[in-house]
């Protein structure tokens, strides 16, 4: 069975980190320095597409493995739902049941029974493109129906092919994403089908599958890790790029960067996840990665994913940040302590979580453990 890899834990709180800072990150800059952190916090949405990038590699590395076990699709699916599903439900349990009884009076809480339905089947990313779809206290949710989407197709697909011809269909796939993506945007400008839909999004679960492909090639990941230097100018331009008609500004709703710029950060996540595979763990990324705090954020990274963003509005409907005077003529040190203190309250409850809803499932685990076939440095 292939070893963990901490690290990826520490990758992990990144992305979460990143989603986080984008939601939260909502005073209008006063001066230069927080001009400049806002440049960076509102390109946080870009977390998702490491969270995908990470989802594609794991994912296609344990079904790759798995190949031989004769209980293969049981398995991986009860294991994909004993870690996803109680958490998930019982946060729409609490919003489209338990809550709605409770206060009954509070329109806030008001939702259709097909608002209801897009949720319940893993079709948030598509409710977030049709009218009236989407409530928005889970419209983050897109993204996990996305992956979820890929949990279910992708098995088969895994199964049915050779590694060679894998390769080829990841290839393939990761042109239908961007070309998807670009044709949308061409189609349908300002409709988001392309940044919510997972045709669109398909490219960089497609790079993390690619990855994990090549680590089991001997020396694969070492020719990818051999050009890092000069992929990442390429993304660091094409990013400047695609922030020129938005006058520096990395927001997803801009045509150039839903298009290119998502382009230029799945690969950049891409080339992230290989350089920590290669990196020894001696090297001083992947100490930090593998040290403690990062790994226990990217531990809980799932629960504070679904949690954070209802608690930032409630949170925003009781704290009244622009009531509070700027320091020194900025409001940067208001926005930082929000959003330190959203954080803390998202990661207490996502340890509530862990012990309550989570952990209890993850122990049955056990009962379906996946039999894996891996030999490393196999041509595959």
């Amino acid at each position: 069975m292939k070893r963990q890899i901490p690290a990826l834990d520490g990758l992990r709180a990144i992305a979460i980190l990143m989603v986080m800072a984008f939601h939260f990150w909502k005073e209008a800059p006063t001066d230069p320095v927080h001009s400049a952190v806002s440049l960076v916090f509102t390109a946080g949405w870009a977390g998702v597409d490491l969270f995908f990038v990470l989802s594609g590699f794991l994912i296609t590395g344990i079904l790759v493995d798995a190949r031989a076990d004769p209980h293969y699709f049981r398995n991986f699916y009860v294991r994909r739902a004993l870690r996803i599903f109680p958490l998930y439900y019982t946060a729409l349990a609490l919003r489209f049941w338990i809550l709605p009884t409770l206060l009954p009076t509070q329109p806030a809480l008001a939702f259709t029974r097909q608002q209801a339905a897009w949720a319940l089947t893993y079709l948030n990313n598509v409710a977030n493109v049709v009218p009236r779809g989407s409530t928005l206290d889970v419209q983050h949710f897109w993204s996990l129906a996305i992956e979820e989407q890929f949990y279910l197709a992708w098995p088969a697909v895994v199964l049915a092919c050779s590694s060679e011809r894998l390769r080829k269909v990841v290839v393939g796939l990761a042109l239908v994403g961007v070309l998807s993506r670009v044709a949308s945007e061409l189609a349908f400008p300002g409709n988001l089908m392309a940044y919510f839909l997972t045709p669109m999004r398909v490219d960089a679960l497609a790079m993390g599958a690619w990855i994990a492909l090549e680590q089991r090639r001997t020396g694969g990941l070492a020719r990818i890790r051999s050009h890092a230097r000069t992929i990442l100018f390429g993304c660091a331009l094409a990013l400047v790029i695609a922030a020129i008609p938005s006058r520096g500004r990395l927001l997803f709703d801009y045509p150039l960067v839903l298009t290119l710029g998502t382009l230029a950060f799945d690969v950049t996540a891409a080339m992230v996840v290989v350089i920590v595979l290669e990196s020894g763990v001696n090297s001083s990324v992947v100490r930090w990665l593998d040290s403690s705090v990062p790994r226990k954020i990217g531990k809980h990274s799932y629960a504070l994913y679904v949690i954070h963003w209802p608690l930032y509005l409630v949170a925003r409907a009781q704290v009244h940040t622009e009531r509070v005077p700027s320091i020194f003529g900025s409001r940067l040190p208001i926005q930082l302590a929000f959003d330190l203190g959203m954080l803390g309250a998202t990661m207490l409850l996502a340890l509530v979580s862990w012990h309550l809803i989570e952990q209890p499932f993850i122990r049955m685990k056990d009962r379906f453990t996946i039999v894996q076939n891996r030999r490393d440095g196999s041509a595959g």
